[in-house]
């Protein structure tokens, strides 16, 4: 559990970096273009955190079903076991 915590907060700054870089390279580059001194760069740096935050939010709720279904297999095998040394006590 505590692997696939780190592994939360591990991609979830990877895609805030990635898109914060995305849009200010590409903000960047437009501006070289379009020779627009810096209000592109500017335009899109404030709007890539809206794009960052519902990335963040997409990949949280993926990894949080995906830890639920790490508990529900674990607590499936855990009710397995109990029946079984049950069964074995009975049987005793």
């Amino acid at each position: 559990m505590v692997n696939l915590a780190s592994q939360i907060g591990c991609m979830m700054s990877a895609s805030a970096v990635i898109v914060i870089g995305l849009a200010f390279g590409a903000g960047y580059l437009l501006d070289r273009v379009f020779d627009t001194g810096n209000v592109l760069t500017l335009v899109f740096l404030v709007g890539s955190f809206p794009v960052t935050l519902f990335a963040m939010i997409q990949i949280g709720l993926r990894m949080q079903m995906r830890m639920q279904k790490q508990l529900d297999q674990l607590k499936k095998q855990t009710q397995e076991e109990t029946q079984l040394a049950q069964e074995e006590e009975k049987q005793a």
